[in-house]
């Protein structure tokens, strides 16, 4: 007989289903008992993940809420070597796909969703990839939205996110224009007036994270190295939506229109952006890039 697994999610109340997508929603997650996020599992993801799915950063915020990003390499070191650099101070590193080089075994992300689709028969989740984040004591995150749902699975010390709502001021539909078709990344101008209106949640090991859609967010590490696994995923109005603002954007753009706002445009209109999205992007309409940045440091002479 196979031994039974943990389940990752201990408890989910109609509460839960209720506020899941619809407003920031805190609970318990037991990936931690998996042991795929040990010092010594992360150590070796560290050293195998391919390079190019591997950022490395340091995120430098200013009081006004500018940035800058500074891009390296990991170098030659080990991965309890790399580890300590993160440790030391403000690098982060994000292991984009973390699992998909692990074979045919289901992924712990993937058991975890399973679950979630069995705790919630109105969710169908597309397209599901996971992401590690390895970050030091000081390392910060700017203000940001995301174009797919994001779900934060906090594994290793205390984090602090601040969200923020996904409409008017915060979420400016050009804004999110220039996101969906890359570009830009998906960093937002930013007031700290703001964070007075913002959900302040605090993030210890085994808690869990969702928001609603492009809801945008920031995060500060509160002192202590940090480890979490930031699931992206679609769903249907997630992919809408996208659709929206795409659409939209190259309407602005290539054939000087003032489209409708995201929020006013209705369920057919909703499907046939999506449609339209699809076909701009197939012929190749736009040929925009996303911004790219050189590597400016190499962790291992740093």
């Amino acid at each position: 007989m196979e031994p039974q697994l943990t389940a990752l999610i201990p408890s989910w109340t109609a509460s839960d289903r209720e506020a899941l997508l619809r407003r920031p929603l805190i609970f318990q997650h037991k990936l931690l008992e998996t042991g795929a996020f040990s010092e010594d599992a992360i150590a070796r993801r560290l050293e195998t993940h391919p390079d190019a799915l591997t950022d490395v950063n340091i995120n430098e915020i200013y009081e006004d809420g500018t940035f800058k990003i500074r891009t390296g390499i990991r170098g030659t070191l080990s991965g309890h070597e790399l580890l300590e650099q993160v440790k030391a101070g403000r690098l982060w590193i994000n292991l984009r796909d973390v699992f998909v080089h692990d074979g045919d075994d289901v992924s712990p992300a993937e058991r975890f969703f399973e679950e979630l689709e069995a705790h919630n028969p109105s969710l169908r989740v597309r397209g599901m990839y996971a992401n590690l984040l390895i970050s030091g004591p000081q390392a910060r995150v700017p203000f940001h939205a995301d174009t797919p749902n994001v779900l934060l699975l906090h594994l290793v010390g205390k984090k602090r996110l601040w969200l923020y709502p996904n409409s008017g001021k915060y979420l400016e539909d050009q804004a999110m224009e220039r996101v969906a078709m890359r570009e830009t990344t998906e960093d937002l101008p930013y007031n700290p007036a703001w964070d007075s209106e913002a959900f302040v949640a605090d993030l210890e090991p085994g808690m869990a994270l969702s928001w609603p859609l492009n809801a945008p967010h920031r995060v500060d590490n509160q002192g202590t190295f940090n480890v979490s696994l930031s699931c992206e995923y679609m769903t249907w109005a997630a992919r809408l939506r996208h659709g929206v603002y795409y659409t939209n954007g190259t309407l602005r753009r290539r054939f000087g229109m003032s489209p409708p706002a995201q929020k006013d445009v209705n369920g057919p209109g909703r499907a046939l952006r999506w449609a339209m999205s699809i076909i701009f992007k197939r012929l190749k309409i736009n040929r925009t890039t996303q911004v790219t940045f050189n590597a400016e440091f190499n962790v291992s002479k740093a």
